[in-house]
């Protein structure tokens, strides 16, 4: 596939970036033929002879998808501060001819649990192929070592800050049950990194503040057209320390969600609750040698 970048240096700090380029990302096997998973449930409709029957179920792959194709545009201007800093500010704009999201087809010819194929219809959640769209935004950096700036305190010369925003409406050309254009899958509009940092010849430590906003996870909920499964917005909250003893020996220690955030979800409505994913916080320790 072409892809074209170019480079332009106004000053030695200073450089502006632009790219152009048409992608395709082929599907593995899992995704065109991934295995059926149907639910059963007993019906005593008929006392003399009940039967599990098939009630609908799940597939990781569809045999019908195409792979995803689409042509890119971007530019960055890049500012470099320090040896150690930088400032940056760049958009894109994503023309997606085909994709792939979470979605639901109705099938009839499945056996229930005795074999007997009774035409029953039912919903099977299952990759589908989107209509394709655009995808565009901003974004902005900066990554900040108060080392590169001789006005900063020498007790405070080896921290530092490092940030990013991105702003990126989508619309994956369908409309939900409110009557609202449904992003693309996976996309949230605002999604933010902020960290600090600390660093010197041998000790080191991180805390990052993660945010996104909602996410749109799933098409069609259910079977139900417009009905579309949502992720509310999500903060995570994740720190380090390490301590490298000698040039071979490293101790660190890490924790993860530190603020116990749950993932919720919703049904196109925020009142209309579907579920939660639950993470709890995670502490690892460990050291890493050098052979």
């Amino acid at each position: 596939m072409p892809a074209f970048n170019l480079a332009f240096s106004f000053a030695d700090n200073l450089k502006l970036r632009l790219a152009y380029s048409k992608t395709m990302t082929l599907l593995d096997l899992n995704q065109w033929g991934g295995g059926l998973n149907p639910n059963y449930a007993i019906d005593t409709s008929n006392p003399g002879s009940p039967v599990f029957r098939v009630t609908g179920g799940s597939s990781n792959g569809n045999p019908q998808l195409d792979p995803w194709r689409a042509t890119n545009v971007e530019g960055s201007l890049e500012y470099y501060i320090g040896r150690s800093s930088l400032l940056s500010v760049g958009a894109f704009y994503i023309d997606v001819a085909s994709f792939i999201q979470s979605g639901n087809i109705v099938r009839t010819d499945l056996p229930d649990n005795d074999g007997v194929v009774r035409n029953r219809t039912v919903s099977i959640s299952t990759p589908v192929q989107g209509d394709g769209g655009t995808l565009k935004g901003v974004e902005a950096g900066a990554k900040l070592s108060f080392n590169d700036f001789g006005f900063i305190p020498t007790v405070l010369s080896n921290f530092g800050i490092d940030a990013n925003i991105t702003y990126s409406p989508s619309d994956s050309g369908a409309v939900d049950l409110k009557g609202d254009s449904i992003p693309f899958q996976d996309n949230s509009k605002i999604q933010t990194n902020l960290a600090g940092f600390y660093q010197d010849n041998h000790f080191q430590a991180r805390v990052a503040w993660n945010y996104r906003s909602k996410r749109a996870v799933q098409q069609d909920f259910g079977g139900i057209r417009g009905l579309e499964l949502y992720q509310q917005p999500t903060n995570y909250i994740d720190a380090s320390i390490s301590y490298d003893f000698t040039p071979n020996l490293t101790l660190y220690a890490q924790g993860s969600n530190l603020t116990g955030e749950y993932e919720k979800y919703y049904l196109t409505f925020p009142d209309e609750k579907a579920y939660n994913n639950i993470y709890e916080r995670r502490f690892m320790a460990g050291a890493r040698f050098k052979f």
